[in-house]
């Protein structure tokens, strides 16, 4: 499935077409950590869309520390964000029920949506939408 997002940066609009990748629940915990270790660090925004529509910014231009999958009688996604780990910040999606990425024609990741049984909507979109290896040495 394809989707268009439109960004804009300094009033520059940019559209790109995204495909979007659905993880099966019994990969989510190794694609998440995988997915965490290559972009550990990257400055990401967590938004939030409730089922009534209403959206929340729960993490803006933070540093992404991990994203993991954890079952503990509860399944829940949690994305742990922060410079530090005292300064962390985790938000968890309970009853998590769909968890996709969303990839550029590159393959790099653009963001991870996670859907939960309530209808929440609680996407982490990375700031640059490039592969790590093209982020090396770049500064």
């Amino acid at each position: 499935m394809d989707r268009w997002r439109a960004g804009r940066d300094l009033s520059v609009w940019v559209v790109m077409a995204l495909r979007t990748r659905r993880i099966p629940r019994h990969r989510w915990r190794e694609e998440l950590d995988s997915l965490s270790s290559s972009h550990e660090g990257w400055l990401v925004r967590v938004q939030v869309t409730m089922p009534n529509g209403d959206v929340q910014i729960a993490a803006r231009d933070i540093p992404l520390r991990r994203v993991s999958a954890i079952d503990n009688g509860q399944a829940t996604v949690a994305v742990d964000v922060g410079r530090e780990a005292a300064a962390q910040v985790t938000h968890e999606v309970v009853q998590p029920v769909e968890v996709i990425v969303e990839e550029t024609d590159a393959a790099a990741v653009a963001s991870l949506v996670v859907r939960s049984a309530d209808g929440t909507r609680t996407a982490v979109e990375f700031r640059s939408a490039m592969r790590p290896e093209e982020v090396d040495g770049l500064a």
